[in-house]
């Protein structure tokens, strides 16, 4: 039985294709060149090809395809009853994490944030898994984020984590990589000067425009954003700022093995 106390788990959340799971794979390699101990956790039972080797895997207790197979269900059927059976193996998956002696475990939800985020299991497993020491990493998929309209869909989202699960959350537009320097610069300027991105969203056109002035006003008043950071899982650009993050809110700006 891990005998760290102290272990910080990091959940990673966000939309599908929002680059969760090669985040996962390199921010862990990233931790190891700093010779901290770190575990991953795959809790997607659908996952065929990971790019990492989990020491915990939802597969070896629930997996996606034979759940379609026993129940007669279509994929999407078969998520909501995988993410129901994952509620009801939290002991285990706790007691094979503690296993470890590990400093971080990355946990890496399911494609679909609903599956996690808006049922009970996402809940049901941060209370059995400890909240205590616990981070959200919200993915910002930089696809939808180069669209204002898309972009405040995303604040509205990642809001509504931190209303479901009330825990520290770290804002990360993912895949920096796949576009370029004044997309980026405009993502990032969008995010820390609200002006810049109502200016673009008074420019567009039908319905989505009103409702997206409207939810941008409430974000400010509600002032819960916290901060955005920019990374990328190809040249580990920003993994940094992301450990320094963790290392602040944890542990004072201390390296996280120091005991």
């Amino acid at each position: 039985m891990s005998r760290r106390l102290n272990q910080v788990k990091v959940y990673m959340l966000g939309t599908a294709g929002s680059g969760k799971t090669s985040f996962t794979a390199s921010f862990q390699e990233w931790l190891k060149l700093l010779d901290i101990e770190v575990v991953t956790v795959n809790l997607d039972p659908g996952e065929m090809n990971l790019p990492y080797d989990p020491e915990v895997d939802i597969r070896d207790w629930i997996n996606l395809y034979d759940v379609m197979e026993k129940f007669k269900l279509g994929p999407n059927g078969s998520q909501i009853v995988c993410s129901d059976e994952i509620a009801l193996k939290a002991d285990e998956i706790k007691d094979s994490i503690n296993f470890f002696d590990a400093d971080i475990i990355l946990i890496d939800t399911p494609g679909q944030i609903e599956l996690f985020a808006y049922r009970e299991t996402g809940k049901i497993l941060i209370e059995r898994l400890g909240v205590d020491n616990s981070v959200i990493l919200f993915l910002f998929d930089p696809i939808i984020s180069k669209r204002a309209n898309g972009f405040v869909s995303l604040q509205m989202l990642s809001l509504s984590t931190q209303f479901i699960f009330s825990l520290p959350q770290l804002n990360i537009l993912s895949k920096s990589d796949v576009i370029d320097e004044d997309l980026l610069k405009k993502i990032m300027e969008w995010y820390y000067t609200p002006e810049t991105l109502y200016n673009d969203l008074i420019n567009q056109k039908g319905i989505s425009k009103e409702i997206s002035i409207e939810v941008l006003k409430m974000l400010e008043v509600i002032g819960m954003q916290g901060s955005l950071i920019s990374v990328s899982s190809e040249s580990l650009e920003g993994m940094d700022d992301v450990y320094n993050f963790i290392i602040q809110l944890f542990k004072g700006g201390e390296d996280i093995t120091d005991k």
